[in-house]
């Protein structure tokens, strides 16, 4: 991944609308209907009873989606009956099919995982596994700890971080610095877990953390990335508390707000420089409410949006935006959505469409390829059926 020193050009943008047309029960095997448009209707889709196939996973709960850098296969975590305490690290190869698990120890549940950029390293966060109430479960959370393991899985090891709530740890491509968010927990009784989201970076070759950047105080965090210099991070994020380090100081909170996400198109897509205190403008806004960045090999950026409905679009770093219609007649909301490394397309998590109401238990994996212009929902095997890829007793690196 050819990284610049201005990874975000804003050029002329070049806007390509296409649509997909699902064509058979096998699911929504698509052609082209529209390009170069600037005005366009939503495609036509065939009836939702064509694609009974998305029905057939009910009661699977995927998350934490990472693809590794040979294009081929993708990491993720299984929630049995939607439960992070029945937690699964699964690795599963989309041309064998084959599906196998990280045996590893049940004291703990891992919460977040990622490939490294080189595939050789696997960076988790992880909590003691506990039974209890709420808030004996927020404790635990709050001493999650960040371990690392190879891909095969030996060399299973313990990150010397301090205590703390630490989310969507990710490796820079020398696998010498790891970057995560850091969390203020949030009194017992609060409506949220956690609140006043900062980047932060451990390097391994030192032993040190500190901030990656200014203390921006976001109200949430998404997914990480680095660049391939390892001096700037792609992340979504909402809005920043710390309106100083944006450069404002308005009297009325609420109406900076409402302005703040008016004026960026509704972007939660930042990009992050190391050592910068100022935070930098939300970029990807062609599109609105930009979410789930990602970037390829070759600095192509991956994003869901709006414009005018949901869709998912492709920048290029000369500034040519290309859009897929997102099949709403046969997908619910989309959730992690990643870039393949080596540009065929993008893989993501989505909810279905008839998910019982507050039922977060009804997911499922799908891809797009650009080529071929096909959405496929991926057929992840039954648990039981995986093979067990054996973990190593986690050591310190201390």
């Amino acid at each position: 991944m050819k990284s610049t020193t201005n990874p975000e050009p804003r050029p002329a943008v070049k806007f390509v609308r296409k649509y997909w047309l699902p064509l058979s029960i096998g699911w929504l095997l698509a052609a082209s209907l529209a390009v170069c448009s600037s005005k366009t209707t939503d495609p036509a889709y065939l009836p939702p009873a064509t694609v009974a196939t998305l029905t057939n996973e009910p009661g699977r709960h995927y998350t934490s989606l990472s693809v590794h850098p040979n294009s081929e296969e993708i990491l993720f975590l299984e929630f049995t009956d939607g439960m992070p305490s029945l937690s699964h690290l699964l690795r599963y190869h989309l041309k064998t099919k084959q599906l196998k698990y990280y045996d590893l120890p049940s004291t703990h549940v891992v919460l977040d995982a990622a490939f490294s950029p080189t595939g050789n390293t696997i960076v988790m966060r992880r909590a003691p596994n506990v039974s209890g109430d709420d808030e004996v479960k927020r404790q635990a959370y709050a001493s999650s700890e960040i371990v690392t393991m190879k891909a095969d899985g030996k060399d299973l090891k313990t990150i010397p971080i301090p205590a703390g709530l630490k989310f969507s740890p990710v490796m820079s491509h020398d696998e010498r610095r790891i970057a995560y968010w850091r969390a203020t927990q949030r009194p017992e009784g609060s409506k949220s877990f956690a609140s006043r989201f900062d980047v932060w970076e451990f390097d391994v070759t030192t032993g040190k953390e500190q901030p990656f950047a200014g203390l921006h105080e976001f109200f949430q965090g998404g997914q990480l990335q680095y660049f391939l210099s390892g001096n700037e991070l792609i992340t979504g994020a909402g809005f920043p508390a710390n309106q100083q380090l944006v450069g404002r100081t308005p009297s009325n909170f609420s109406e900076w707000t409402s302005a703040y996400t008016k004026r960026f198109n509704g972007s939660e897509m930042y990009l992050l420089k190391r050592d910068q205190i100022q935070l930098s403008d939300p970029i990807l806004t062609e599109a609105e409410n930009a979410r789930n960045a990602s970037i390829d090999l070759k600095n192509n950026y991956y994003f869901g949006g709006q414009r005018p409905s949901t869709s998912f679009f492709r920048r290029t770093p000369e500034g040519q935006v290309t859009q897929w219609q997102y099949p709403w007649n046969h997908l619910g909301s989309s959730l992690d959505m990643l870039a393949v490394p080596n540009s065929s397309g993008f893989i993501f998590v989505f909810e279905y469409k008839n998910s019982p109401s507050r039922v977060s238990n009804w997911r499922g994996i799908a891809m797009f390829d650009i080529e071929r212009g096909t959405w496929t929902q991926l057929s992840i095997p039954p648990l039981e059926t995986a093979t067990s890829i054996p973990t190593d007793i986690p050591t310190s690196t201390r």
